[in-house]
């Protein structure tokens, strides 16, 4: 199963800031949304909205006035001063390494080489 965990953004000044995704679950459809603060005081911000891998998300103001899309590595049309570069996305698929590997295999050789060496033994000329 995959999963969206967050969005960088580019502010105006070249920085880059990651922003959490948080899953709304819908019945059919699965939605994330974040906060982004556009002042020091975090009381106006936009919500931006992600429905899809697809490489676009929807801004909203902080009445859930629809504002536009945006879209990745294209900077925002409004006086909103943001460029989104990436989502961050994640699976469940997880990559596993076993150190003992080697000795399994090390065991099997021998196994097969004492059997062929008990066979050599017991042969008659």
């Amino acid at each position: 199963d995959w999963n969206l965990i967050g969005l960088r953004i580019q502010t105006k000044d070249q920085s880059t800031l990651q922003y959490p995704l948080i899953s709304v679950l819908n019945n059919r459809n699965k939605v994330w949304l974040t906060w982004i603060p556009l002042s020091s005081d975090l009381k106006t911000g936009v919500t931006i909205l992600v429905d899809n891998l697809q490489g676009y998300a929807s801004v909203y103001n902080e009445t859930g006035l629809f504002l536009g899309n945006l879209e990745l590595n294209e900077s925002f049309n409004s006086n909103i001063p943001i460029t989104l570069t990436d989502i961050i996305s994640s699976t469940g698929l997880q990559i596993k390494s076993d150190p003992g590997i080697p000795l399994i295999y090390a065991g099997f050789f021998l196994l097969m080489v004492s059997t062929l060496i008990s066979y050599i033994t017991y042969s008659q000329i």
